[in-house]
């Protein structure tokens, strides 16, 4: 049988057991409202009767009728039974009215069998005031006791105390006791017709639910049947729908699959219990590891080494819990790869991820950057190349005055010494002077030679001492271009780096707004322009600042968002290869994790407004 019958069936039973339930309370309403209806009409009887009763009564006693052989039959035993005679002839016998006693004086009001039975009832039970008993479907027995009062000891009391035509007449029903049960008032009554209408109301009101059970039933099911068939068609078509959906998300996973496999760069996915469910051919190439050794496990720190596996585990786990990317699951980064022979090498890597409580999925982006990070090293040596070849020429310049200057000094001091005009404060003097310039020279041959050692070891140095060596290394161009330096140095800063590759981050900067000052002067109206370049230092929210800015009225707008880009320049080919800013830029995001970014500014100095380019290293104090 289909679910959909055995539902209905049992809703069929559970609305039946309903209705029956229903039915069931509205027959006993029906049966309660036949006793109200019978006892209301034979009280009323009853205490219509007692009415006429104590009326004769008291008619005979409170006015003092005599009672004599004229008035006897007047009295309530006489009068009440031909009373309830003529009101069951009225009612064509479907009433029957007696007084009745165990004691009668009239033999008519002997209590039958019934009613003996009666009497004895409320003989054992002296708090009931009335009797009522269904003899068959229509047929209903009411009684009401006599219990003897006052009036009645005048006529029941004591026989010598009763009247004369009372004690002529009869020998019995004397001596009764006040309270003392007399007799009992019974009314048969026959309630044919209105038991009839309920019982006919009643058997309409079970055929009319009846009917509405089976009409309900009958919609119900039509209902279901239509609702069944528009899911069936509903199914069908959502059959066809999902179908459709399924194989084009397989060919979507297919095709996705094999973009993943494809993918030059290693693709890995984690779970949110930390299981690799993506691992493509790269990452098997890249790591070393095979599929069937990753996927499905949580290896994932076979492939980080080991000084970074416990930030990686307190990143992924932060992540996992807040969905807040943060540390090594930054969205780009360089970082450090581990293969599985135990090399470590450097990766670049970018995160995507969906966060969604069960459902949470971190995908990370891994190229083995080793070749770029060989080209990038040659790459900035060629940089430093082309810095140092312009250094030397600086240098040669710069040297042409040291140089005089000791060359003058010795020559004097000998020529001098054989005119006999040497003296020693002359002699001091000159000697000062030659040292001075040497040691000059010296410094200079030293910062040139910090400059050129390319090796790149992290340390501990001041900003402004290096900026200071930095100047000189640049001075011979500082002076041959007239260019003003305009510095403000926090002397007290220290950096956590690579102060080589700081150094030629700055000459880079330096050189490009040296060739736009000197681009500028060309122009015919610039003649008499005043060259300022403008460094200043200093700590802002736990970072350090460097500004350098110039006067050479900005880079234009549609160059400014592209100078960080590889190889490109807008110089001509022979002046320069575009791989200065670059480089600049990948030392300082990439090798010291800051960030540098070139801006127009407007500003003022000396009571002078200027235009100018402003480049902003931000590099992270470290602790």
């Amino acid at each position: 049988m289909k679910l959909h019958n055995k539902i209905f069936i049992i809703f069929a039973i559970i609305l039946l057991s309903i209705i029956t339930i229903k039915l069931y309370k509205d027959y006993q309403s029906n049966e309660e409202l036949k006793m109200m209806i019978i006892k209301s009409e034979t009280n009323s009887l009853s205490s219509l009767i007692s009415a006429f009763r104590d009326t004769y009564q008291d008619t005979f006693l409170e006015h003092q009728i005599a009672i004599d052989d004229k008035t006897v039959n007047l009295l309530p035993v006489k009068t009440i039974k031909s009373m309830g005679d003529q009101f069951s002839k009225e009612l064509g016998d479907r009433a029957t009215i007696r007084t009745v006693s165990d004691r009668p004086r009239n033999i008519e009001n002997q209590a039958n069998t019934k009613e003996l039975e009666v009497l004895k009832y409320f003989n054992d039970n002296k708090d009931q005031d009335s009797y009522f008993k269904i003899l068959d479907n229509n047929t209903f027995y009411y009684a009401k006791p006599l219990y003897i009062q006052a009036q009645c000891l005048k006529c029941h009391g004591k026989k010598e105390d009763a009247p004369l035509t009372i004690r002529k007449r009869y020998d019995k029903s004397y001596n009764y006791k006040l309270g003392e049960l007399r007799g009992i008032t019974t009314i048969t009554l026959s309630k044919k017709d209105i038991v009839q209408k309920l019982s006919d109301s009643y058997m309409i009101t079970i055929k009319v639910a009846i009917v509405i059970y089976i009409l309900f039933l009958l919609a119900i099911y039509l209902m279901i049947r239509i609702i069944l068939k528009n899911q069936e068609q509903y199914t069908k078509t959502l059959e066809e729908k999902v179908i459709k959906r399924t194989n084009e998300l397989q060919s979507e996973k297919e095709q996705i699959q094999t973009i993943v496999e494809s993918n030059n760069n290693a693709i890995i996915a984690v779970n949110f219990k930390g299981e690799i469910i993506t691992y493509n051919k790269k990452a098997q190439e890249i790591f070393g590891w095979t599929k069937q050794e990753m996927l499905g496990t949580k290896n994932l720190l076979n492939i980080i080494p080991p000084q970074y596996q416990q930030q990686h585990i307190e990143a992924i786990a932060a992540y996992f819990k807040t969905g807040i990317l943060n540390g090594v699951l930054d969205n780009a980064r360089q970082a450090e790869g581990l293969h599985k022979d135990g090399t470590i090498f450097p990766i670049r890597i970018s995160i995507g991820s969906k966060f969604k409580s069960s459902d949470t999925i971190v995908i990370a982006n891994i190229s083995d950057i080793s070749q770029e990070k060989q080209q990038d090293k040659l790459i900035l040596q060629q940089s430093k190349m082309v810095a140092m070849g312009e250094m030397i020429g600086n240098i040669a310049h710069q040297w042409r005055q040291p140089l005089s200057v000791i060359s003058t000094g010795a020559t004097g001091l000998k020529l001098q010494h054989e005119h006999g005009m040497l003296t020693d404060e002359i002699l001091i003097n000159t000697s000062d002077s030659i040292n001075d310039n040497a040691q000059y020279l010296s410094k200079t041959i030293d910062d040139f030679k910090n400059f050129i050692k390319g090796d790149r070891k992290k340390s501990i140095f001041n900003l402004s001492k290096t900026i200071q060596s930095f100047l000189n290394l640049v001075d011979g161009a500082i002076h041959s271009n007239n260019i003003n330096m305009i510095l403000d140095l926090d002397d007290n800063i220290k950096i956590d780096g690579y102060e080589n590759e700081l150094t030629q981050c700055i000459i880079n900067i330096f050189n490009n707004s040296k060739d736009a000052l000197n681009d500028l002067e060309q122009n015919p109206e610039n003649k008499e322009l005043e060259k300022f370049i403008f460094i200043s230092t200093e700590i802002m929210q736990n970072d350090i600042v460097i500004t350098i800015k110039d006067n050479a009225n900005g880079i234009p707008s549609d160059i400014l968002p592209k100078i960080f880009e590889p190889y490109f320049t807008t110089k001509h080919q022979s002046q320069g290869t575009g791989i200065g800013l670059q480089m600049t830029y990948n030392l300082i995001v990439d090798g010291m994790g800051g960030n540098i970014e070139a801006n127009n500014v407007e500003f003022d100095y000396k009571s002078k407004s200027y235009i100018g380019a402003e480049f902003r290293i931000v590099i992270p104090q470290e602790g």
